[in-house]
């Protein structure tokens, strides 16, 4: 027979009896036992809920034709990610007999939510001269840890000197989640070229046919490179030759500017200047009243 509390068992006995009141009689064994399992009347639904949720235990029940039931759980957990984690509930009834129904109650508690920017770097405007600076943002998110990361993109601007660089920050999550946050850092070429040296002031004597030298200065710019033109302006002029300002003007890229002056002096090679004469001479460039006819 079977110990378990929810079995019955019958003796029925049968007896036979003939007209002379002759029996005979032999017994029968009925084992009444619970082999069917509990039936659930109520298992909680599986829950979907954000990392940072609570979620208070829900408790399955159970009822069996025969006996009481124990609903008991056990719980085992995974990690599809940093920040998200999720319960494999299982529920057991057990009635007296041993007979067990299980049912598994699933809770996903994600992270579904973008990390959040507690501190960024505000936007700077700085010289075209000046190094790139190196910025940092920080961010936190509620489930898990955060990664923050940045990457520039340089936009140029009408001139060599003027640029932006965008800088934008990343911040994710240990399970895919992000937020970004842009930084604008502009540079401007605001400064003239600085000038190395300068042509001293000097005379020269010339002859026909021959140009005046050019002695440029040196000059150089913090951010591009420099463009040198000048122009001369006579300040005296007479048959023997002239005086002039020549005023450089070197600028950058970004039409910042600085002029330097030189002083000139040129006087012309004198001597015949009329190719009729006797004593031409070819290079002078103004005559001196020394021509010589024939007569």
């Amino acid at each position: 027979a079977s110990n378990c509390i929810s079995a019955n068992i019958i003796t029925r006995t049968w007896t036979v009896t003939d007209a002379c009141g002759n029996s005979s009689s032999a017994q029968q064994v009925i084992t009444l036992e619970d082999m069917t399992a509990p039936v659930f009347d109520f298992t909680p639904a599986d829950q979907t809920l954000d990392c940072s949720d609570d979620y208070a235990l829900e408790m399955a029940t159970a009822t069996d034709a025969c006996s009481g039931v124990a609903v008991t759980y056990a719980d085992s957990e995974s990690f599809p990610c940093d920040g998200s984690r999720v319960i494999e509930r299982t529920f057991t009834a057990i009635d007296g007999c041993g007979n067990v129904s299980t049912h598994v109650q699933t809770i996903s508690f994600l992270d579904t939510t973008a990390p959040v920017f507690t501190s960024t770097p505000e936007d700077l405007a700085l010289e075209c001269s000046e190094e790139l600076p190196v910025t940092e943002a920080t961010a936190s998110d509620d489930c898990g840890s955060v990664t923050v990361t940045y990457s520039d993109e340089t936009v140029q601007g009408d001139c060599a000197g003027d640029f932006t660089v965008l800088r934008t920050f990343t911040a994710e999550d240990g399970c895919g989640n992000s937020a970004t946050h842009l930084q604008t850092i502009v540079f401007t070429d605001n400064t003239a070229p600085v000038v190395i040296s300068t042509p001293a002031d000097t005379s020269y004597q010339v002859v026909a046919g021959q140009s005046i030298p050019v002695d440029l200065p040196e000059a150089e710019d913090a951010c591009d490179a420099v463009t040198i033109t000048f122009v001369d302006v006579c300040t005296e002029q007479g048959l023997g030759g002239y005086a002039a300002t020549r005023t450089f003007t070197i600028a950058d890229d970004c039409g910042n500017s600085t002029e330097v002056a030189q002083n000139i002096t040129v006087t012309f090679a004198l001597g015949c200047d009329d190719p009729a004469a006797l004593n031409f001479d070819p290079e002078a460039m103004a005559g001196d009243g020394s021509c010589l006819y024939a007569g």
